[in-house]
């Protein structure tokens, strides 16, 4: 956060051709002090609610951090509405739609998008994550890619993974223990 403001601070002093008053210096860090509270306080709440072993337990999962968890648990809530993994990733609509003529079936449709665009957005960020820190999901982005899909359409493959991933952990309550690499 620090880099970004300072990035911030460096831009408008450059817009504005070293004219930065001591007044938009203090705002700046005004700002910058009510969203580190603003954070921390988050975490706080989070960690001590009714859904802090889930919150904790997310956070083994490589991609999810504290705010990506509380996002995962603020749009799912309760992991027990959902029978299956499957049923987790069609809320989310990382689930493709399946488009029908007669007897020809397209399966390879565009994704259907229902569900919660904020979980899917968390969740989008979070597999761009995990596929550089999970050799798991490496492998399957690689894969992806090589096949030619695009950047987005196998990170949203690897989305589609790390969900039953969450959905497995959270469900069962065990951390997540990061694959090791296979050895060729």
């Amino acid at each position: 956060m620090d880099s970004a403001f300072s990035k911030y601070k460096t831009h408008f002093t450059e817009l504005l051709e070293g004219e930065v008053t001591p007044e938009f210096t203090a705002l700046l860090s005004g700002v910058r002090q009510a969203i580190t509270e603003a954070r921390a306080q988050l975490y706080k709440d989070t960690a001590t609610s009714a859904q802090g072993k889930s919150f904790r337990l997310l956070q083994t999962i490589p991609g999810i951090g504290p705010y990506i968890a509380a996002s995962i648990i603020g749009e799912v809530q309760d992991i027990k509405r959902f029978d299956s993994s499957k049923a987790l990733v069609a809320y989310a609509g990382l689930d493709p739609k399946i488009r029908q003529s007669g007897k020809a079936l397209n399966s390879t449709g565009r994704l259907t998008k229902r569900g919660s665009s904020y979980l899917r957005r968390s969740l989008f960020i979070a597999a761009n994550v995990a596929r550089m820190h999970d050799p798991q999901l490496k492998t399957l982005y690689e894969k992806k890619k090589s096949e030619g899909k695009t950047h987005k359409e196998a990170t949203c493959v690897v989305a589609r993974k790390l969900v039953r991933i969450v959905w497995s952990v959270w469900r069962n309550g065990k951390d997540y223990t990061v694959p090791e690499e296979t050895k060729a």
